[in-house]
């Protein structure tokens, strides 16, 4: 029987994305604006897990007069951090996450049992399986930790 590679099997290659998009103009009335629109997309190191950050701009402004110039400028963010991050403090899954990659068990001693499928192991106090609980977590990724699993 093969011995499974735990660390290769919760950690993965990250692929980040940034995207920006910008328009500004005017006309001879004095009034001049600016659009831009921006997004970032990073997966996290460990599997379903990342960071969505999207933000938005617009500026507007209006020459009234020589001496007056009106302008407002909204600006929009949004920000979502999902799945389990690499490093945090406290007492939660990312601070056992870790040791569990590196103690849980490589071979099964049944060939009938597949580790890899298993949510806990049985044979190890009741260690729970990371990459099981990463693979299943994306059902729970507007929902904190502690409320999915009791923290």
């Amino acid at each position: 029987m093969e011995p499974i590679d735990w660390q290769e099997a919760v950690f993965q290659e990250g692929i980040i994305q940034s995207h920006r998009l910008s328009v500004s103009g005017g006309d001879p009335n004095g009034t001049l604006y600016t659009l831009s629109f921006s997004a970032f997309n990073q997966e996290g190191i460990i599997i379903n897990s990342g960071f969505d950050r999207y933000t938005g701009r617009i500026k507007l402004d209006q020459q009234v007069s020589d001496k007056l110039k009106v302008g407002v400028q909204p600006n929009y963010s949004r920000t979502k951090q999902y799945g389990t991050p690499t490093s945090v403090s406290g007492h939660n899954f990312s601070t056992y996450l870790l040791p569990s990659v590196l103690t849980y068990r490589p071979i099964s001693y049944d060939e009938n049992v597949d580790l890899l499928g298993l949510d806990i192991d049985p044979l190890v106090n009741y260690q729970f399986n990371p990459p099981y609980l990463l693979r299943t977590r994306h059902l729970y990724r507007n929902i904190p930790w502690d409320q999915c699993y009791g923290g």
